[in-house]
């Protein structure tokens, strides 16, 4: 066979292995473009974040390289989000898909790069078939705050393909050498602007340059200037030439402890006390290491392990001092199996917890990087052992398709799990990972879809978990706010305060439960407080309108709404409030223009469909005043009063084709029950349901019943009201109304 025939059937092998590659790998996220956001990271970075929302320009630029916010600088990763913006808004499918891409051009890159390295085509595509499918690294590919990890490491790799390259070059000496060592240190400057983690990569590159790259050892040089001869490069060299990427890792690592000092995530002192940090980091060594061998229960979230025995301690390290001291004795004949442990072991380094960042002990997305090393030990390894099996070729292929198979499976699995917040923090406990971050998310989900008891119960759950914390403060105390708990929940407001004075969202709280509680200029001081601490903060500025519409400064009502308008055009509440205080005028019209902007806003705005209620009623349109009230409840099933003014419509309006006692009784009797048979006008509306339904024996017997409650309150209009309709269902009459 020809030398181009060869040459010819190696491209095509290896375009078949890369297309493979990219199939396997979408197949396995392919799903994720119809994935939602999630409600941990996705909001601060992104739908939260203003800079984000409007997209790629010059000040976003810059404060993109300026910011420390949330508690990194990563200014390549903002943009990135940036970018996703300018072309997806916030459909939170193909901000997934962008990560998808990244994660596939990883499992391309790392491909290369082995198989540029080694020379070994089939172990290299395994390595990155082994990448691209293994469950630990859906983290990192299926959740969109995470494109950091996708983005650095693509840079990373990048990096090191082009150092291999500058390698291969400097042993000819080759002038395009200096070239080549520029855009590998260009390409590791991206990755630190993406993701710091990825420090190490000097010290990677020093692995590389023992197996497979081999720069110590002697070799043969020829080129136009040299004759045939031998050199090495020394290691006190390797060393100096990393110089420029060490200092780029130092000034990285200082801007990155900064930041996230200045953000409270690097718990100042540590959480735990420095021996404890220290067993914990040499544990979670081991943890990692069977995960990435086992990945079972994989959650988003895994508590600090506060207490850790002696024994599993020395077992922890008794296990990876053996494994290195292995690793060692093989490296003269298996240089691969210390490359790729120390590999492991280096990179995780900056997130193994002797540092103590945020409350994790370890993450998934943590094993992106450190994972590749592992992978080359054992492929490498696999291939060696087995050099004299008979058919070695059927067995090892047969083994590692049945592998990728399991890998692929156990990662489409795991990929669902981040559709949405419901799907990720119900595994979370599922799995067995009560925390009180995992409880508090799932309270703020379930608080977010309408279910504010059963948010409140995670809350409390949290609570039970760790009594002292805050996190859950905030969010207990709104849930509190919204189910008429308002004096509890100004405690937790208060709470969080004390752990924050400066958190304008805790005195916008404040001051929204002060407003329901009546003290309107405790109400208004707290709304103008948390205006002053964040003029952005649209929600304040309505909050403070509401307080200042209490007062019966209108105009001052509609300035500040106007104002939270013009800071979020789309914000639904704002609108609302506008209407309210229209409505509170006297101004119709510009009542419902209002109202209905709202709905436009956010079709979920269940309040502003009550309100569009509520005026439809007053301008006597029955059939729109229906609509509302039943797009309310289909919402917001449990508010009794929508129940009410819709049963009374249903029972009472003067429109025939709109009546249905049948559908008024039933919603009546829920909003009666709902509050226990206390609201007097509730049970008058159950009565006026069964006149309509013609069940006057139960209209009178209600009616008699509210009655009753309303002379028992002193309710005196209510009670003449109760007793002419008392007698005119005696009468066998319906009640409706006139316009």
């Amino acid at each position: 066979m020809s030398g181009s025939s060869i040459k010819s059937n190696t491209t095509r092998q290896t375009f078949l292995i890369c297309l493979g590659l990219i199939l396997m790998t979408v197949s396995v996220y392919w799903r994720v473009r119809g994935f939602e956001f999630v409600n941990y990271d996705d909001a601060i970075y992104i739908l939260n974040n203003s800079h984000v929302l409007s997209g790629l320009t010059g000040g976003n630029v810059l404060w993109a390289f300026k910011s420390g916010y949330a508690s990194n600088w990563h200014p390549l990763t903002w943009l990135s989000h940036m970018l996703d913006y300018q072309f997806y808004g916030l459909k939170a499918g193909g901000h997934h898909f962008t990560n998808v891409l990244f994660h596939t051009a990883n499992t391309l890159l790392l491909f290369g790069l082995l198989r540029r390295m080694t020379g070994k085509e089939w172990r290299s595509a395994v390595v990155a078939a082994l990448f691209a499918l293994h469950p630990m690294h859906v983290e990192s590919v299926a959740w969109v705050a995470e494109r950091k990890d996708v983005l650095s490491v693509f840079f990373g790799l990048l990096a090191l393909w082009v150092y291999a390259r500058y390698a291969e070059q400097s042993k000819v000496q080759s002038p395009r050498s200096k070239v080549s060592y520029g855009w590998s240190l260009f390409f590791f400057l991206l990755g630190l602007l993406s993701k710091p983690m990825l420090v190490t990569l000097p010290l990677l590159m020093l692995l590389l340059d023992y197996w497979p790259l081999q720069r110590n050892s002697k070799f043969k040089i020829q080129n136009s200037k040299l004759e045939t001869g031998e050199r090495s490069v020394s290691m006190g060299w390797l060393i100096v030439e990393k110089i420029p990427f060490f200092v780029l890792t130092i000034a990285s690592s200082i801007v990155t402890f900064i930041a996230q000092r200045a953000d409270g995530a690097v718990v100042s002192g540590g959480l735990l006390p420095v021996g404890e940090r220290a067993a914990g980091a040499v544990v979670a060594y081991v943890r990692y290491l069977a995960k990435l061998l086992w990945p079972g229960d994989l959650v988003v979230f895994y508590p600090y392990l506060k207490q850790l025995e002696w024994w599993q301690v020395a077992g922890a390290g008794l296990l990876l001092a053996g494994i290195t001291a292995a690793a060692l004795g093989a490296a003269g004949r298996r240089p691969y199996l210390i490359v790729g442990w120390l590999w492991f072991l280096i990179s995780l380094v900056p997130v193994i917890g002797l540092v103590q960042v945020g409350g994790q002990s370890m993450a998934d997305r943590y094993s992106y990087l450190p994972s590749i090393g592992l992978f080359m030990g054992l492929v490498w390894g696999a291939a060696d052992i087995t050099t004299d099996w008979g058919h070695r070729s059927f067995i090892l292929g047969g083994a590692t398709a049945a592998l990728l198979a399991t890998l692929g499976w156990m990662s489409w699995i795991q990929v669902q799990y981040w559709h949405d917040s419901f799907s990720l923090w119900t595994h979370c406990l599922a799995a067995g990972s009560e925390s009180v971050v995992v409880h508090r998310n799932y309270g703020i989900a379930l608080d977010g879809a309408g279910k504010t008891r059963e948010a409140i119960e995670q809350y409390e759950a949290a609570l039970r978990l760790d009594p002292s914390t805050h996190v859950v403060d905030l969010y207990y105390g709104e849930a509190l706010l919204k189910t008429g708990r308002e004096r509890e929940a100004t405690n937790y407001f208060a709470s969080a305060l004390a752990d924050n004075p400066a958190s304008d969202q805790a005195h916008k709280d404040m001051g929204l439960a002060l407003l329901v509680l009546g003290n309107v200029d405790g109400a208004v001081a707290e709304l103008a407080e948390a205006v002053r601490l964040n003029a952005s903060n649209a929600a304040a500025h309505t909050g403070l309108g509401s307080a200042l519409s209490a007062q019966g400064k209108s105009d001052e009502a509609l300035k500040c709404f106007n104002d939270a308008l013009e800071i979020d055009p789309k914000f639904a509440a704002a609108y609302c409030s506008r209407g309210q205080e229209y409505l509170n005028r006297g101004s119709i019209p510009e009542a419902v223009s209002s109202l209905e902007q709202a709905v436009q806003a956010d079709p979920k705005y269940v309040a502003a469909h009550i309100l569009l209620g509520q005026v439809y009623s007053i301008q006597h349109e029955p059939g729109k005043a229906i609509l509302e009230y039943r797009t309310a409840l289909s919402l917001r099933p449990d508010l009794p009063e929508v129940m009410n003014n819709l049963a009374w419509l249903l029972a009472t309006t003067t429109d025939a084709r709109s009546r249905d006692g049948g559908e008024a009784v039933k919603l009546a009797e829920g909003a009666c029950e709902q509050t226990s048979w206390q609201k007097t006008f509730m049970i008058g509306t159950l009565a006026a349901a069964y006149a309509e339904a013609g069940d006057f024996d139960k209209a009178v017997q209600t009616a008699q019943k509210a009655c009753d409650l309303a002379s028992a309150r002193g309710e005196k209009e209510l009670l003449q009201r109760n007793q002419e309709l008392l007698a005119q269902y005696k009468n066998h009459q319906p009640y409706h109304e006139k316009n």
